[in-house]
């Protein structure tokens, strides 16, 4: 496919929240990529870095920062950040389980809960708009233990049946959150870098301290 063409994906939906059209260029990237993505949940060690390429090739590369370098603590990062053409960030954790995972685990559910709990914590050195949390599942017994977090904060994708329209494949979860609303400001933890810490207390009106 052109490079023109990929990069079309995302910006031509329309109407749609930063967040909803972010979940909707997955969703067209991995219904065009259906017999791969067949393939790719079964090969041993996974597969959610070929799905991040992807998913950055959809979006394009001018709007997209792998990883999504956005917290006041430099080593907490999100998987990617998306900068939107009015300006406005999306931050994006994007994670998907392989069929190979050991029967009784659940990492993909205590993934997605713990990216919700980091973004819910922050701070945020930009502002950020949105941020969104995506999951892969393909395991009965994963989707069995998401469905049972939808309306807890998760939402599923299709609200019944599989991904593929052809009633096959995974089944995708996912949560926003809106942050930093109605800030305005880089947000600065005391753990931040000392080099932000300085640029904060010299340009207060920029700025914002965290206490915590």
């Amino acid at each position: 496919m052109p490079h023109s063409a990929t990069r079309s994906v995302y910006s031509s939906l329309t109407g749609l929240s930063a967040a909803e059209a972010l979940i909707e260029t997955l969703v067209q990237r991995l219904r065009a990529h259906q017999s791969s993505v067949e393939e790719a949940i079964h090969i041993p060690g996974g597969w959610q870095g070929w799905l991040h390429l992807e998913f950055a090739i959809a979006v394009g590369h001018s709007r997209i920062h792998r990883p999504g370098y956005a917290f006041a603590e430099s080593a907490v990062t999100t998987d990617c950040k998306v900068s939107r053409p009015d300006g406005k960030r999306v931050t994006v954790d994007l994670k998907c389980e392989s069929a190979q995972e050991w029967p009784g685990q659940s990492r993909l559910a205590n993934a997605m809960e713990y990216d919700m709990v980091k973004v819910e914590n922050g701070p945020f050195m930009y502002d950020v708009h949105q941020t969104v949390g995506i999951g892969v599942a393909c395991r009965d017994e994963t989707i069995e233990t998401l469905d049972a977090m939808v309306g807890k904060g998760l939402k599923r994708y299709p609200q019944k049946g599989r991904l593929f329209e052809d009633g096959t494949g995974p089944v995708l979860f996912y949560w926003t959150l809106e942050v930093n609303q109605p800030l305005g400001k880089p947000v600065i933890s005391p753990n931040a870098p000392a080099m932000l810490i300085e640029r904060a207390k010299s340009e207060p009106e920029k700025y914002k301290m965290s206490t915590t």
